[in-house]
């Protein structure tokens, strides 16, 4: 398994001096633009994650979640279903997976309520690469921050 640096990144080995964390993180994108699918899908793969592309909510639900470690990049504006409600409806279920937006239609009232959903990030289309992976960063961390907690509350419940 491979080891990437949550404050570098991209890059396989640590340049920053912030610490090493193992990379066995699949990323689901959703995004009805096949360009975008495609052009996120090679720069996931490019630094070693397993990217995983939809062109729509129904067909991210056909397939579901098969991954304990991931996140979810969702496109808000989306034939049928759109992002907020495919986010609203795994809420809904139990899933506890973090993720962000991205839209090329902009809209404040959209950002107060991804930030109200729980967002880690909001990007406007076109984004920065160093944005992109800054939110999967905080994707990671949240992720990792979650397990723990459930550890911890295992830990306590047998003593």
């Amino acid at each position: 398994m491979e080891s990437i640096c949550v404050h570098c990144l991209g890059s396989f080995t640590c340049i920053c001096g912030g610490g090493m964390r193992k990379k066995s993180f699949t990323i689901y994108v959703i995004d009805d633009d096949a360009s975008i699918r495609m052009a996120l899908k090679r720069l996931l793969s490019s630094v070693g994650y397993h990217a995983l592309t939809f062109e729509s909510a129904e067909a991210f639900l056909e397939c579901g979640l098969g991954q304990d470690e991931c996140c979810l990049v969702l496109d808000i504006h989306l034939p049928g279903m759109t992002g907020f409600e495919l986010q609203e409806k795994l809420s809904s279920r139990g899933a506890m997976v973090p993720f962000f937006f991205i839209t090329a239609h902009d809209n404040p009232q959209w950002e107060k309520r991804a930030e109200e959903a729980g967002a880690v990030a909001y990007l406007k289309k076109p984004f920065l690469e160093q944005k992109f992976f800054n939110a999967i960063g905080r994707c990671f961390e949240k992720q990792i921050s979650r397990k723990e907690s459930r550890v911890e509350f295992l830990y306590t419940g047998l003593r």
